[in-house]
């Protein structure tokens, strides 16, 4: 079953859960009366356990699978013994009978082992545990998580070491199948399982969680209307939205503003020295993105190598025959949006280089077949794109999907106006820049380029 943002309230959810336990505890009294004594041995069957119920924050795109037959084919947002949960963008709301609360952020793969069990396969999630459901436990692929009252997160990734960061009371953190390491940690302190297979303390991280259920799918935003500390803030409900500043490398942020299309915009030049710097690693892997903004731009600033908007990750080497370890938004030297990190180019069809305002928008996110859907609007509409592989040094035959690599000491965090390389610095003007942790369907694109909203 695949959900999106139209969901029903969990309040009302728990309350149909509670309801449904009253009336089973009525007609079980009644039994006792009319019954007698002679039943009573049924009194010592546990109540059945009445499920996990969750919520989805708009935009989001999961699916669920149950081994509860009763489940199979429901439209209840609920979960049981044995469900699991595989959220693709977007974020959920878990909150059990306990009490217990969790806030999770896709990519995630979650499963239900039981009332007070949860196996975090992926995920970065945020859990409260309420006084009287002590004992609740995550476990990842490297760590099992017992609470004893208190408010903790967990970072799962399949391809890097899984964090503990503990914000209120006391977890135990053990190594899955290795013994001897076991640990406690209070409020402040966080730990990884390093490569060396030890428990070893890391820096607490509280951005890195968000606490309560976005209106809309994680993003950052960059509106470039005020300068602080030598760049321009980034906002929007992502919890890395300190590390957007955007800084000119060496420039003056005051002297690169100019009235925009939604108060101020930046103006670059084509120059080195003026691209915007951030600390941001951008989206890795294949994981569904998006990336909007307004630019304008002449025909006669457009470089022979095209001029890059945005960009991050890592270069390809001039070893390898792959274009797909970076991923950049830019405008082709014809003057057409385009996309790079498909082992090759994705240019749409309409010229924008007219020196007039325009909005323009990619989205990307991968199929059930395991191929790239890439998407191209130009002023709210879709356009038609076309793939292109990249020429000279890196060949290419067919068209990828990303692997956009940000952890390597070689790569890149966003940077707005030049490319990961020493070419390609844009002569234009930029504003309004949104990037989503998820990819937005036409009728969110259409809602940003017309009001500038990026949430209904």
């Amino acid at each position: 079953k695949i959900g999106s943002s139209n969901v029903i309230p969990i309040d009302h959810i728990v309350s149909i859960q509670r309801s449904k336990s009253l009336r089973i505890a009525s007609f079980t009294a009644a039994a006792l009366i009319i019954i007698g004594a002679m039943v009573m041995t049924l009194l010592v069957t546990p109540e059945k356990h009445q499920g996990l119920a969750f919520e989805i924050s708009p935009g989001s795109l999961f699916e669920i699978t149950h081994t509860q037959s009763e489940l199979v084919g429901s439209d209840n947002f609920t979960m049981d013994n044995g469900s699991r949960l595989q959220l693709t963008q977007g974020t959920v709301k878990l909150i059990f009978n306990s009490g217990v609360k969790s806030i999770i952020m896709a990519p995630a793969d979650i499963t239900l082992n039981d009332y007070n069990q949860l196996q975090l396969e992926e995920g970065t999630a945020w859990f409260q545990v309420p006084k009287g459901a002590e004992g609740f436990q995550v476990t990842s692929n490297d760590l099992k998580v017992v609470d004893l009252g208190t408010e903790f997160g967990v970072i799962s990734n399949p391809d890097g070491n899984d964090e503990v960061h503990v914000f209120k009371g006391e977890v135990e953190v053990s190594a899955i199948g290795i013994e001897d390491q076991i640990t406690s940690l209070t409020k402040g302190q966080a730990c990884q399982l390093s490569s060396t297979e030890t428990i070893e303390e890391v820096a607490l991280n509280t951005k890195a969680f968000l606490v309560s259920l976005p209106k809309s799918l994680p993003y950052l935003h960059w509106s470039f209307n005020e300068v602080e500390e030598g760049g321009f803030t980034a906002g929007g409900n992502h919890p890395d939205t300190d590390l957007g500043l955007a800084t000119p490398k060496n420039r003056n942020a005051s002297a690169m503003q100019i009235p925009g299309r939604f108060g101020k915009a930046v103006k670059f030049s084509g120059k080195a020295g003026e691209e915007l710097l951030t600390q941001w690693p951008g989206i890795s892997g294949d994981s569904p993105r998006t990336i909007a903004c307004w630019i304008r731009v002449t025909p006669q600033s457009l470089s022979s190598f095209g001029s890059t908007i945005a960009v991050w990750g890592t270069p390809a080497k001039k070893t390898s025959i792959t274009q797909n370890s970076k991923w950049k938004f830019a405008i082709s030297p014809d003057g057409n949006a385009t996309v790079v990190g498909y082992n090759g180019a994705l240019s749409g069809s309409q010229n924008i280089a007219d020196n007039q305002w325009h909005h323009i928008a990619c989205t990307h996110k991968m199929s059930s077949d395991g191929t790239s859907v890439v998407s191209i609007f130009v002023d709210g509409k879709r356009v038609n794109s076309i793939w292109e592989p990249i020429t000279g040094s890196y060949p290419a035959s067919t068209m990828t999907p990303p692997d956009t690599v940000t952890t390597t000491p070689e790569s890149f965090p966003l940077g707005f106006g030049k490319s990961l390389l020493p070419s390609n610095p844009i002569n234009g003007c930029l504003d309004e820049v949104y990037i989503f942790k998820g990819a937005l369907n036409a009728k969110d694109i259409k809602r940003l380029a017309t009001s500038n909203q990026p949430q209904p």
